[in-house]
């Protein structure tokens, strides 16, 4: 009787092995279940961010969008002061979201709004009516008189020699 026992007690602790066993491998199958939702749940962030990116990206392929920071003057041509600090600020946002990708959908869709209506505000210093304003020939052979009509258009005057 006593190989008996001794045989169910054997067996008891090898399904007490098997049990602990089966938990390890139960436990081993959930962080694997993790990890691969983990996993998941970034290339499907990703993917999001991509699109946001792509948009970013694109809008700044746009034709004439001046794609470094601005400095604002006061002489005609030259970038009024008051959109020049928020498109800069917004330029920089974006440039350093193209630059180092990783960033979050929402980073890049505000990055992109903020930049947009910062283009939206750049204004240029305009003509003023009634002022004479002189324009340089390369050639140096002549100089061009404009000036600034009511309507403030520009107008071209009777081209003087330099000579």
């Amino acid at each position: 009787m006593t190989a008996e026992l001794l045989g169910a007690v054997d067996l008891t602790k090898l399904a007490a092995q098997s049990m602990d066993q089966l938990t390890v491998s139960e436990q081993i199958l959930i962080d694997q279940l993790v990890q691969l939702q983990q996993m998941q749940d970034s290339l499907l962030k990703a993917k999001n961010a991509s699109a946001s990116y792509n948009a970013l990206q694109a809008f700044s392929q746009t034709p004439y969008l001046p794609c470094y920071e601005l400095t604002a003057g006061t002489k005609v041509g030259q970038w009024n002061a008051q959109g020049v600090e928020a498109y800069n600020q917004a330029y920089r946002q974006a440039a350093a979201l193209l630059k180092n990708k990783g960033a979050a959908v929402q980073d890049y869709a505000e990055a992109l709004k903020h930049w947009q209506e910062a283009v939206a505000s750049l204004t240029v210093v305009q003509p003023e009516a009634g002022k004479f304003y002189t324009v340089r020939k390369a050639d140096v052979k002549g100089n061009l008189f404009l000036y600034a009509d009511a309507d403030n258009v520009l107008q071209l005057s009777a081209e003087v020699d330099a000579t």
